[in-house]
């Protein structure tokens, strides 16, 4: 019945008058409607324009007249409609697996080539590092970046190749490498044996934690526990004050970054007379109570050092200018690294996720005066 309605509609518009616009189409038979048909056109031309429209809705009529059964053309057109759905979708669901299986044959491809030109060393640290958790993510987004343009989904793309570029570029050891080279690279000629002797040193908290044990520890940052230790027996530093507190303590067992590295320097022969702390839940509280420490003790005209990893040195010493303070500026733990090849040129790691957010805290620091 659709298709009559068109067919009138176009006739009215090349100024054709159908004969058969009276005629009941609930009753309407296959004879009746050819002989409509040839009866309305009188050239050939216009037939063969719409035997494709008309073809559908004949076979229709000749099943109903094998099968003896009336059919409403407004359900049979819905059921018609929803079957063609249920194919769309079927064949979408196909065409997604099918890509998914030519992906992960691609990721072979590619590993195979990996282990001919680099060797089994190389084969096996890209496999661990697709293996992972970021490299798996990695992967997932780089196939819902390609489905999305395969399937002409504009944002789903945009949002898909989005994510995929941070990751690739903060998780990438190079840009990793060059973000925290740009924060260390003045202090990277620093020597400890060059320092002056001092009459106190703060170590900044951080690079320790306490394990379920209750025993604390040396973490990532360890080296500045290591580094004030050295100090102290090199006969550079007579005080040690330890500083940090953590925001939000749950457990009377965690103990504060101050309390570990207390402990950590006395295992490494550092006197207890020789060790104090003062608080400080972040950087700008610590620089601070620095101030107030050597207000406190009468030491405003004496040498100090702080000590505290390379990277988030230029923050320690703007905020230190900020106080009033003019410390001897003591580097450590640096993070950049000459180039090597490896897996995470390509795919991303979490330590270079890490990395890369560590440095871009310390610049939005900078930016909020913090």
């Amino acid at each position: 019945m659709i298709l009559f309605r068109m067919l009138e509609r176009h006739l009215s518009a090349t100024k054709w008058t159908p004969i058969y616009s009276n005629l009941d189409y609930k009753n309407l038979d296959c004879k009746n409607l050819v002989l409509a048909i040839h009866q309305s056109f009188n050239h050939y031309a216009l037939v063969y324009e719409f035997v494709a429209q008309m073809r559908r809705l004949i076979l229709r009529c000749e099943r109903q007249m094998v099968f003896g059964k009336k059919k409403n053309w407004d359900e049979q057109y819905d059921e018609d409609y929803a079957a063609r759905a249920d194919r769309r979708e079927r064949l979408i669901g196909s065409m997604i697996w099918l890509q998914l299986l030519g992906f992960f044959v691609v990721v072979a491809v590619g590993l195979a080539l990996v282990y001919l030109v680099f060797g089994r060393d190389m084969f096996e640290k890209v496999a661990i590092a697709l293996a992972n958790p970021v490299g798996v993510v990695w992967l997932i987004l780089l196939f819902q970046s390609y489905l999305s343009l395969l399937f002409r989904q504009t944002w789903f793309a945009l949002i898909s190749i989005a994510g995929w570029m941070v990751l690739t570029v903060f998780g990438n050891s190079f840009v990793a490498n060059r973000l925290v080279y740009g924060l260390e690279k003045s202090y990277l000629h620093s020597e400890i044996d060059e320092l002056p002797t001092m009459e106190v040193a703060f170590l900044l908290g951080g690079g320790t934690n306490t394990n379920l044990g209750g025993r604390a520890q040396a973490a990532n940052h360890g080296d500045r526990v290591v580094t004030a230790a050295r100090l102290f027996h090199d006969g550079k530093v007579k005080t040690i004050v330890c500083t940090g507190e953590q925001s939000f303590r749950t457990n009377i067992e965690d103990l504060d970054p101050r309390e570990e590295a207390v402990r950590i320097l006395e295992s490494l022969e550092v006197p207890d007379p020789s060790i104090a702390m003062i608080r400080g839940k972040n950087t700008f509280e610590e620089m601070q109570n620095v101030s107030l420490f050597l207000e406190q003790q009468d030491l405003a005209g004496a040498s100090f050092g702080i000590i505290t990893s390379a990277w988030h040195m230029d923050r320690v010493a703007r905020l230190a200018q900020v106080n009033g303070l003019n410390p001897i500026l003591i580097p450590c733990d640096f993070r950049s690294a000459h180039f090597t090849n490896g897996p995470n040129l390509v795919v991303p790691s979490a330590d270079n996720l890490a990395t890369s957010a560590q440095c871009i805290k310390e610049h939005l620091a900078s930016i909020v005066g913090r």
